[in-house]
């Protein structure tokens, strides 16, 4: 008797439906695994007032915050911490609220979780 193997055809769109899923995998582990950095009380108290700043869109409380990271470098402690609350303000000042505000909450988030 013979035996019958039974034959995968990919097609172009199975191809592409395969890499798009294995991308789309491959970002939701890389994104699972991001550590948010650990925030001194300086910098928890920092990301409050953004959040804070961010939910009643208030650009010129931004600026406050922005001239206080500008003229206090001890204010933010590990370049970690200083690029998560970069990407804040940056998303902020690009009117992007809602980004910036749940960039705060998730690395608030991530201090109780310790």
């Amino acid at each position: 008797m013979g035996s019958k193997h039974s034959e995968t055809k990919w097609d172009g769109r199975s191809v592409a439906m395969l890499a798009a899923a294995l991308v789309g995998c491959f970002v939701l582990v890389w994104w699972l695994l991001q550590k948010e950095p650990q925030l001194n009380r300086h910098e928890y108290d920092t990301t409050i007032a953004l959040y804070r700043i961010c939910n009643q869109r208030r650009l010129a409380e931004l600026d406050q915050i922005e001239n206080l990271l500008e003229t206090d470098p001890a204010a933010i402690g590990s370049a970690e911490s200083q690029q998560a609350i970069r990407e804040i303000v940056d998303a902020a000042r690009q009117e992007r609220w809602q980004r910036a505000a749940v960039r705060c909450r998730r690395l608030l988030e991530a201090q109780v979780d310790r």
